[in-house]
């Protein structure tokens, strides 16, 4: 686990808690649960630091529509040749 990493995490959760938190809680990106959980930061941090992002990897996108504001995920290919 690279200190790169963990500061992104960090960086999300911030962001993440900041624009879309709904009453200290947003989905779980992890790849256990791929956004099907509703969980608290704590938690959210143990998951993508111990289970990590789903294999294909996520894209986070933040974005405001009307006045909801939520995080859409693409699949992203993390092969490379």
């Amino acid at each position: 686990m690279t200190s790169e990493y963990l500061q992104g995490v960090e960086t999300f959760l911030d962001i993440a808690f900041e624009r879309v938190g709904r009453e200290g809680l947003i989905l779980c990106p992890c790849k256990k649960y791929v956004y099907g959980r509703w969980c608290h930061r704590g938690m959210i941090k143990d998951h993508l630091i111990c289970d990590g992002l789903p294999a294909y990897g996520i894209k986070w996108q933040v974005y405001r529509m009307d006045d909801d504001i939520q995080i859409m995920s693409t699949n992203v290919d993390n092969t490379h040749d």
